[in-house]
Protein backbone atom coordinates (compact mmCIF):
# COMPACT_ATOMS: atom_id res chain seq x y z
CA UNK A 1 0.00 0.00 0.00
CA UNK A 2 1.14 3.40 -0.38
CA UNK A 3 3.47 2.46 -3.64
CA UNK A 4 2.24 4.60 -6.93
CA UNK A 5 4.21 1.44 -8.91
CA UNK A 6 5.37 -1.73 -8.89
CA UNK A 7 8.57 -2.88 -10.43
CA UNK A 8 8.51 -6.23 -12.80
CA UNK A 9 10.07 -8.66 -10.60
CA UNK A 10 8.70 -6.77 -7.24
CA UNK A 11 6.35 -8.71 -5.40
CA UNK A 12 4.64 -9.63 -2.06
CA UNK A 13 3.81 -13.37 -0.70
CA UNK A 14 1.33 -13.38 2.00
CA UNK A 15 1.74 -16.78 4.10
CA UNK A 16 -1.29 -17.86 5.97
CA UNK A 17 -3.61 -15.22 3.85
CA UNK A 18 -6.36 -16.78 2.07
CA UNK A 19 -7.66 -13.13 0.37
CA UNK A 20 -7.08 -9.72 0.14
CA UNK A 21 -8.41 -6.28 -0.36
CA UNK A 22 -7.12 -3.36 -2.64
CA UNK A 23 -8.36 -0.79 -0.26
CA UNK A 24 -6.00 2.17 -0.22
CA UNK A 25 -4.03 0.70 -2.68
CA UNK A 26 -2.75 3.09 -6.23
CA UNK A 27 -1.88 0.03 -8.29
CA UNK A 28 -3.27 -2.75 -10.12
CA UNK A 29 -1.98 -5.79 -9.48
CA UNK A 30 -1.93 -9.63 -10.57
CA UNK A 31 -2.87 -11.99 -7.74
CA UNK A 32 -2.17 -15.72 -6.92
CA UNK A 33 -4.07 -17.46 -4.63
CA UNK A 34 -2.09 -20.54 -3.90
CA UNK A 35 -2.57 -23.63 -1.48
CA UNK A 36 -0.21 -25.02 1.59
CA UNK A 37 1.72 -27.22 -0.88
CA UNK A 38 2.09 -23.87 -3.19
CA UNK A 39 -0.06 -25.03 -6.03
CA UNK A 40 -1.70 -22.37 -8.12
CA UNK A 41 -5.50 -22.57 -7.54
CA UNK A 42 -6.70 -19.21 -9.12
CA UNK A 43 -5.18 -15.83 -10.99
CA UNK A 44 -6.93 -12.72 -11.19
CA UNK A 45 -5.81 -8.80 -12.17
CA UNK A 46 -7.20 -6.61 -9.40
CA UNK A 47 -7.46 -2.88 -9.71
CA UNK A 48 -7.42 -0.49 -6.67
CA UNK A 49 -10.34 -0.12 -3.88
CA UNK A 50 -11.36 -3.41 -5.21
CA UNK A 51 -12.04 -7.08 -3.29
CA UNK A 52 -10.50 -10.44 -4.28
CA UNK A 53 -12.35 -13.69 -4.93
CA UNK A 54 -13.06 -16.41 -2.11
CA UNK A 55 -10.68 -19.21 -3.39
CA UNK A 56 -11.40 -22.54 -1.27
CA UNK A 57 -8.19 -23.91 -0.50
CA UNK A 58 -6.35 -20.91 -0.40
CA UNK A 59 -3.81 -20.55 2.10
CA UNK A 60 -0.97 -18.41 0.41
CA UNK A 61 -1.89 -15.22 -1.33
CA UNK A 62 1.26 -13.65 -3.89
CA UNK A 63 0.53 -10.29 -5.09
CA UNK A 64 2.52 -9.34 -8.45
CA UNK A 65 2.52 -6.01 -10.85
CA UNK A 66 -0.21 -6.28 -13.46
CA UNK A 67 0.61 -9.20 -16.15
CA UNK A 68 3.25 -10.20 -14.26
CA UNK A 69 1.25 -13.80 -14.57
CA UNK A 70 -0.22 -13.40 -18.22
CA UNK A 71 1.12 -16.23 -20.09
CA UNK A 72 3.78 -17.50 -17.43
CA UNK A 73 1.79 -18.55 -14.35
CA UNK A 74 -1.26 -21.02 -14.70
CA UNK A 75 -3.92 -22.41 -12.21
CA UNK A 76 -2.40 -25.95 -11.62
CA UNK A 77 1.48 -25.11 -11.47
CA UNK A 78 3.28 -25.63 -8.39
CA UNK A 79 5.35 -22.06 -7.52
CA UNK A 80 8.85 -22.81 -6.43
CA UNK A 81 9.84 -19.95 -3.51
CA UNK A 82 13.21 -19.21 -3.89
CA UNK A 83 15.63 -16.10 -1.84
CA UNK A 84 16.89 -13.55 -3.90
CA UNK A 85 20.12 -13.21 -1.51
CA UNK A 86 21.64 -10.48 -4.23
CA UNK A 87 19.10 -7.92 -3.17
CA UNK A 88 19.50 -6.55 0.18
CA UNK A 89 16.38 -3.55 0.99
CA UNK A 90 17.14 -1.85 4.45
CA UNK A 91 14.21 0.24 5.65
CA UNK A 92 14.65 2.80 8.49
Amino acid sequence: MGKKQLNQGEGLLLFNCSSIHCFFMKVTIDVIYLSSDRKVLFIETLPPWKIGHFVRGAKHVLELPAGSAAGKISVGDTLTIEENTERKDTYA
